[in-house]
């Protein structure tokens, strides 16, 4: 009987053990979790930030311009005729002063001489009346007649002098020559093109400021531009346009580039940079860290892993960037991303950009 019990009992505790182990396995014994209280847990969302820190922030005024020839002036035949003689070869650099195209001029060289030769005889008309006026053989009215003739010779002969200088075109100045218009023997008309002169060395960066930077605008300061070959260049303010375009409201404003390599030609697009100031401790944050709000101006900080909004007074914009002036304090974490998805007191995580 006893050992019959006995073999009862040690079957039982070894069942209830077995029993108590695969309970445990299966995390009977755990404790239950809220799942509502879990779900209502609020989860760390992984943001973009940087730490405010002081840095040189420059105020940049970005325009766009074009680039102007110093010189340039399209050349004309001013006076009908045949061409005789092009003095030229397209796309040459040619001196002040060089005879670019001849007209023939033989019909007003012979009106020339003849007028010469009639100025010299009314000068010697002019002279004997002269003599006999002083002893009262002519009247004085003979005499102012004389003088008349000989005058009107003398414009005459200027005249023609000047027509015959207008059938040589020569170049205003040193620059290069376009693709010529014209052929050697061809009778030309008043007005004619020839072919355009470009000075290209310098060359002037034009391009127009908004009214309220006019001011901060100076004549010999520099300007920073690119072309289409992505290399930055600097030229020199050396004009300003007196008023202001009441379509555009702006003004013109030209600058210098000494060109000194030929490498760029006029006509090309420019994007101009203008330095209007500079801070050399400014606290800055990225654009996209700016919420506006009401006439108000808020930034998201991250303090103690939660989102701690803050109001903030602006300066300076740059293309990327914008000047905290107030509210900001070196060394906070602005939040820079995802600011649409936080509220005041939210964790976050943060991962940093500086």
């Amino acid at each position: 009987m006893n050992k019959n019990i006995i073999r009862y009992v040690s079957i039982t505790i070894v069942i209830l053990l077995v029993g108590y182990f695969i309970a445990k396995r299966a995390g009977v014994f755990e404790p239950k979790v809220n799942e509502n209280a879990a779900a209502a847990a609020p989860k760390s969302l992984m943001v973009n930030a940087i730490k405010a820190e002081p840095k040189l922030l420059l105020d940049r005024l970005s325009a766009t311009g074009s680039l102007l020839a110093e010189e340039s002036v399209e050349l004309m035949v001013e006076i009908p005729g045949r061409i005789v003689q092009i003095g030229f070869e397209e796309g040459q650099t040619v001196q002040k002063g060089a005879l670019l195209l001849k007209i023939d001029d033989q019909e007003l060289q012979a009106q020339l001489r003849k007028a010469n030769n009639q100025l010299k005889l009314s000068r010697t008309q002019e002279a004997r009346m002269t003599n006999l006026m002083k002893i009262q053989a002519v009247s004085q009215e003979e005499l102012d007649r004389s003088v008349t003739e000989r005058m009107s010779l003398q414009a005459d002969s200027a005249l023609l002098r000047a027509q015959i200088n207008k059938t040589e075109i020569r170049a205003p100045f040193s620059g290069t020559i376009g693709l010529r218009k014209v052929s050697p023997g061809q009778f030309v008309t008043a007005n004619s093109l020839i072919a355009s002169l470009v000075k290209t060395t310098p060359l002037k960066l034009e391009f127009s400021v908004p009214e309220k930077f006019l001011s901060r605008v100076k004549i010999g300061q520099e300007v920073h531009f690119k072309t289409t070959d992505g290399v930055e260049r600097t030229a020199k303010i050396f004009a300003l346009q007196p008023e202001i375009d009441r379509s555009t409201r702006s003004a013109m404003v030209r600058a210098n580039y000494a060109n000194a390599k030929g490498e760029l030609v006029p006509g090309f697009f420019a994007d101009v940079e203008v330095i209007l100031g500079e801070k050399p401790n400014a606290l800055s944050v990225p654009t996209v860290a700016i919420i506006p709000e009401l006439g108000k101006v808020k930034l998201l900080l991250a303090k103690n892993g939660v989102v701690a909004p803050v109001e903030v007074k602006t300066g300076i914009r740059t293309a990327d960037e914008v000047e905290i002036l107030e509210g900001l304090q070196p060394g906070d974490t602005v939040i820079t991303s995802g600011i649409l998805q936080l509220r005041p007191g939210a964790p976050v995580e943060l991962k940093m950009k500086n």
